[in-house]
C-alpha cells in the first residue's frame, strides 16, 4: 500500500467521521427542540439578539447616541423599526447597543461569580473543620441581605460604571453557588472512588480536580443559568436606578427610566426596551429549566 493510498483513505475516513458527527450534532438539537419548545425559542433570541449586539454597526446606520431632533418621537413604522425616543435617536439602535451593556454584565457577573463560588464550595467541603465553619458563616452574612440590596449597597459605595456593576452583582451571587457545590462535594468526597484514589496516594489537587470538579459542572451550570437570569434583571434594575452605565451610553434598564416620563404619550419608548428585558429573563429560564430537567440526578 502506498503513501498517497494511505492518505486518501484516512482523508476519506476523516470526512465520513465529521460528517457523521455533524448529522449526529443536528439530530440531538432537534429532539432538544421537540423536547424543550420553550428553550428552544429562548435559545433562539438570545442567539439573535447577541449577534445583533455584536454586528450592530454594521446592522443599523443610526448612531445609537447622538440626538436628532427633528427626528424626535416618531412611532414605530417603516422608517423606524421600533420608533424615535424625544431626543431623535433610533430606538432599535439602542436596543442593540443596550444589549451589549446589559447581556454582557449579566454574563460577566455569572461567570466571576461562578469561579468564585464553586472554588469557596470545593474548599468549604472537601476540607471541612474550622475552614467549613468560616466561609459557610460568611456565606450566610452574605445571604441575609437580598441579592439587589447588597449589589445596590456595593455600587452606591464605589461609583456607577460598567466594572463596579459586574463586581456588585458577583458579589450578590456568590453564597448561591458556594451552598450548591458545597453540597454536591459533601455527597462526593465519602464516595468509594474518591476514598480509593485518596488510600493509593493521590494528593489533593487531583482528587479534586480528577474526581470532584468534575462532577460538580452539572449543578454548577444549572445554577449559572438560573443566576443569569437574576444578573440580568438585577443589571437591568441597577441601571434604571442610575448606578450603572452612564448616559447617553445606552442600556435596556437605563431606557427604561429615561422613557418613563413618556409613558402617556409615547408607551412605546419605556415599553420596548422593557419587553426586551422581559423576553431576556424569560428565555434564560426556559432554557434553565431545561438544563435542569436533563441534567439533574433528582430529577431522573
Amino acid at each position: 500500500m502506498t503513501a498517497a493510498s494511505t492518505a486518501q483513505r484516512l482523508t476519506v475516513s476523516t470526512a465520513s467521521f465529521e460528517s457523521k458527527s455533524a448529522g449526529h450534532a443536528l439530530r440531538c438539537a432537534l429532539r432538544f427542540a421537540r423536547r424543550f419548545k420553550a428553550a428552544a425559542v429562548g435559545l433562539i433570541f438570545l442567539v439573535t439578539i447577541s449577534l445583533g449586539a455584536l454586528f450592530a454597526p454594521t446592522l443599523t446606520p443610526h448612531h445609537p447616541t447622538l440626538p436628532r431632533i427633528a427626528e424626535r418621537f416618531k412611532p414605530p413604522g417603516r422608517e423606524y423599526l421600533l420608533g424615535t425616543d424625544d431626543l431623535g435617536r433610533d430606538i432599535a439602535t439602542r436596543i442593540l447597543y443596550g444589549a451589549r451593556n446589559t447581556l454582557t454584565a449579566g454574563v460577566l457577573s455569572v461567570l466571576l461569580a461562578t469561579l468564585i463560588g464553586s472554588a469557596v464550595g470545593v474548599v468549604a467541603a472537601y476540607r471541612g473543620g474550622w475552614l467549613d465553619n468560616l466561609f459557610m458563616r460568611a456565606m450566610d452574612v452574605m445571604l441575609s441581605f437580598p441579592a439587589i440590596l447588597l449589589a445596590i449597597l456595593i455600587v452606591a459605595s464605589l461609583r456607577p460604571g460598567m466594572a463596579n456593576l459586574v463586581a456588585a452583582i458577583a458579589f450578590s451571587l456568590i453564597p448561591t453557588f458556594a451552598r450548591v457545590v458545597r453540597s454536591v462535594v459533601l455527597g462526593l468526597k465519602h464516595q468509594d472512588h474518591i476514598t480509593a484514589s485518596q488510600a493509593l496516594g493521590a494528593s489533593h489537587s487531583h482528587v479534586v480536580f480528577r474526581h470532584i470538579v468534575p462532577n460538580t459542572l452539572p449543578m454548577i451550570l444549572i445554577q449559572a443559568t438560573a443566576s443569569l437570569a437574576i444578573a440580568i434583571s438585577t443589571a437591568a434594575a441597577l441601571n434604571y436606578l442610575g448606578l450603572g452605565v452612564e448616559p447617553p451610553q445606552p442600556d435596556w434598564g437605563l431606557m427604561v427610566a429615561e422613557g418613563q416620563k413618556h409613558v402617556f404619550s409615547a408607551a412605546y419608548i419605556p415599553l420596548i426596551p422593557g419587553l426586551f428585558i422581559t423576553a431576556a429573563v424569560l428565555s434564560v429560564n426556559f432554557i434553565g429549566d431545561a438544563l435542569r430537567d436533563s441534567l439533574d440526578p433528582m430529577l431522573k
